[in-house]
């Protein structure tokens, strides 16, 4: 038993030094250059891009699709709590989804809020 639990120590210990002397060599290589698969706005088709510029690309793409779905989701669920005016547990759901819409879009505000103090150039 006693056996296992020194293999285990020392298999750890072995994967965390090979990880970090992996990330060493990587990272005194400088940076990687990459052409993306698929165009993001902000990048240019086919052209090589740092994983920096391509982050900022994706995250302000992702901002910008979290605004797009949660004013469709608030359209959807006003439609449906004007359509449920029978039903008081349809009115009920459209309330929650728009409820739910409006936190999505509070928690990619505060995502966005949090990045622009902690340093502007995160941003792009």
């Amino acid at each position: 038993m006693r056996a296992q639990q020194l293999y285990k120590k020392i298999t750890g210990s072995g994967a965390v030094i090979a990880y970090f002397a992996y990330t060493a060599s990587a990272m005194a290589a400088g940076p990687i250059k990459y052409v993306p698969l698929a165009p993001l706005p902000g990048i240019p088709a086919g052209a090589a891009t740092n994983l920096n510029d391509y982050l900022n690309a994706l995250f302000a793409f992702g901002i910008g699709m979290a605004g797009i779905l949660a004013v469709l989701m608030i359209v959807i669920a006003g439609i449906e709590y004007m359509g449920g005016a029978a039903s008081p547990s349809t009115r009920q759901d459209a309330k929650e989804r728009i409820s739910n819409a409006l936190l999505g879009l509070l928690i990619a505000a505060v995502a966005y809020i949090i990045l622009f103090s902690i340093n502007p150039k995160l941003l792009g």
